[in-house]
Parts: structure tokens; sequence; C-alpha cells
């Protein structure tokens, strides 16, 4: 990307202090509309003591930026980190070793290739705002105790406001700490025409609501000149030191970016960290996709909503098939189970049955003819083997009639033998 800028306008006040510990840069005299690199440091620690943090750190970073980094480059997270350990480095070396250290926050906005790059330690703020759709899109996260406070539920946004302990700092820049302080880094690529970028220390915001700050930098009606003026006005009975840089997007090119240029601004995005601002809207563009690479994401996302789907319907029509198969045979109660409810022993019983059915079976021995072979005569011989014979209802029957005729024959020839 390219950008064309209006002339930057700075806020760069005493307030009601004795001095001044508020370092911004470039300084009043040296900015203009070729600026990219913008600054705004708060020192603390005392009468000549905080101003030498602040300026140190502005210092630093602007002679190292200058010597080393290429404005028409790519501006990475790795790049950054190394602009920032050269401040502490130069910070260490303003080291007067007295107990109580000095120190300073950090706002850092730099325009390059890939986007905008901001960065903050402390409780100054960075403000992305849009005037076209009146609204914040970004807004750095303060490291302060009252807003561990705020966030925590244990104040209100009105108490975070005026708590006497507002000025208590989670994180800052100071020399000869064992592990310095990171600074959280996002890299904005949805910059328009027309957007503000917002830097300031605490004291701008003294008596002053997001909503008042919003409301001053998206007037149409006034230039930008006449906006730092009502901001001035807004802040002039503020104790404390109060600076501050209003920067107004004119133009915006996007430029075709190479396959390396791509890779280094998703470095920068994968490691930013939603705690690292207060996203009012998402303005922190992901790494740009190629066609193919979106239109696969997409058809990936369809394929699994449609396998979701199927497993869904499979299932449903397993629930419905139980329900309807139990409702067709319910299992019965403990006490309608009979004794020949088991499939064991129900075979048993049609066993029973079975046998009380069978017509019984009776053994009747058959006579047999012997002829002695010495005297020739023949004799009735009992055979032992017996043939098993089967009566049912009609041959009982047909055996009744059988003895009925031979007792009828019988008497016939009884009368014969009368005659």
């Amino acid at each position: 990307m390219k950008y064309k800028i209006l002339p930057p306008q700075a806020i760069h006040e005493i307030g009601q202090r004795s001095n001044q510990e508020d370092t911004i840069f470039p300084s009043v005299n040296d900015v203009s509309a070729e600026s990219r690199l913008f600054m705004v440091c708060d020192g603390m620690g005392g009468h000549e003591s905080g101003e030498v943090a602040s300026s140190t750190v502005c210092q630093a970073i602007s002679e190292y930026m200058s010597a080393n980094i290429n404005t028409d480059e790519i501006f990475t997270e790795e790049m950054f980190r190394d602009v920032l350990a050269h401040a502490y480095e130069r910070l260490n070396e303003k080291d007067n070793g007295e107990e109580k250290k000095m120190g300073t926050t950090l706002t850092f906005v730099y325009f390059h290739r890939g986007g905008c790059m901001a960065a903050h330690i402390g409780d100054s703020r960075i403000y992305h705002i849009r005037p076209s759709k009146n609204e914040i899109l970004y807004r750095s996260r303060d490291h302060s105790l009252v807003y561990d406070l705020f966030e925590a539920g244990e104040i209100s946004e009105e108490e975070m406001r005026t708590s006497p302990q507002k000025n208590i700092i989670t994180r800052c820049m100071m020399p000869g700490q064992e592990e310095p302080s990171k600074a959280d880094i996002v890299n904005i690529r949805d910059v328009r025409p027309d957007d503000y970028f917002f830097l300031c220390s605490d004291g701008m915001l003294e008596n002053m609501s997001d909503a008042e700050l919003l409301s001053i930098i998206s007037d149409q009606n006034e230039t930008d000149e006449m906006k730092v003026a009502t901001l001035k006005k807004y802040t002039s009975a503020n104790k404390d030191n109060h600076s501050a840089w209003l920067i107004h997007i004119d133009e915006v090119t996007k430029e075709l970016i190479d396959e390396q240029l791509g890779n280094d601004v998703a470095e920068i995005e994968e490691n930013t960290s939603d705690e690292t601002m207060i996203p009012l809207e998402n303005n922190i563009e992901m790494p740009n996709a190629t066609e193919t690479e979106q239109s696969s994401s997409r058809h990936s996302g369809i394929l699994k909503l449609l396998m979701s789907i199927l497993v869904l319907a499979v299932l449903a029509f397993s629930v419905s098939y139980l329900l309807s198969a139990r409702k067709a045979s319910p299992t019965p109660a403990k006490s309608e189970i009979s004794e020949f409810d088991s499939p064991h022993k129900k075979s048993s019983a049609t066993k029973v049955r079975q046998l009380k059915q069978t017509p019984k079976l009776v053994v009747k021995p058959v006579k047999k003819e012997v002829h002695n072979i010495n005297k020739g005569e023949a004799t009735e011989e009992s055979n032992e083997t017996a043939k098993p014979m089967t009566f049912g209802n009609d041959k009982q029957e047909k055996q009744e009639k059988q003895e009925t005729e031979k007792q009828s024959k019988s008497e016939e020839n009884n009368n014969q033998k009368v005659i």
C-alpha cells in the first residue's frame, strides 16, 4: 500500500505541571505530509527523569528506523522487535542508578507497504477512526491497574476515569529491567481515505470520553486545524501534560503484493493477540488468500456441512426405528412372565403337550403256528417279539363292532344247537 496523508496536526501541552515529560515524534517543526512514523511517549520519574526517558526512546527509535528501515519495504514484527531492543539499550545507557527508576510509555504508528503497524506500551492510546461511519474501529488496550479492574468487573468506566489509582500502570519502558516490557502490536490493513489515526498520552483523556473524541474528529464540517483547536479547548484545564498526533489519510493506493510480501504480512498478523486492542470493529484483515484457496475453503466448509447433515439424518432414522420397534412389541411386566416364557422352559412345555396328544402304544403278542416235526402237530407259540400297534378312536369303535358281531354269531350257533 501507498499512502498520501494531509499535514499532520500536533498537540503538545504542559498542562498544570512544572515541566513537560511528554515527547512526540516528529517534532512540530520537522513534521510533513511525507512523514510515515509517529510516536507519543509519556515520561515518568520526576523532574529531569521522565523527559529523559521519553525523549531517549523517541530519539533511539527514530534514528534506528532512519538508518535501517527502507520505507519502500514491508515492516515486520521482527523488525519492530529489533527497533525496540535498540531503544532499551539506549535507555539502559541513561540509567542514573537511582532506586526509583525513570520510565516512559510508548505509542508507535508506522505506515508501510503492508499496512499500518500500531504498537504500544503503557496507558497512552492509539485510535483508528472512520468518520464516514462515525465509528472507532480500533482502540489500544491500556496497560493499567484501573483497566484491569474494569475488565474484571470491579469498577465502572466512570470510576476508571476518576479513580485515584488511574496513574498506576502495569507496563512501561524502564532501564535495567530483567525482562523488558513487551509491546502489543497490530497490523491494520483496512485503511481508507478520510480515516484518522489519533495517538495521545493519558493526559489528553483526563476530561474527555471516547464518545466526545469521536464526535470532534468525525465532524465533517470542520478542518483538521479546527478539530485540533477544539481538542485543545477540551483539555485546557487538564492538570497533566497532554500530547497527541492527529493523522488524516488522504489517499490509499493498493498494490499487488508478491508472495514474499504476503508471507511477511501473515507473520505479523498471526502473532497479533486479541488482548492488544479493544475491537470496536474488525478491521484487522487476515492475509490475502488466492482465489483457489478461498474456493477450497468454501468447498471444504460445504462438505463438512453436508456430512454433518447426513450423520444427523442417520441418527434420527435409527432413533425413530428403535422407538417404533419398542412400541410394536412392548416389554411385558415382570408379573406377567409365566414359567414357560423363557425359551428353554417353553421348549420343555411344548414337548409335554406333544406327548399328551400322541396316541398310546400297546404291545400285543402275536400267535404263530409252529409244526412239531416229530409229531406233525401244529401248536401255537407266543412270539416274544411284540409288534407295536397304534390305536386311535376309529380303531376302538371297529374293535367294539367286531366283538358285538362275534357275540351275535355265538348266540345264533347256540340257538341252532338247541333246535
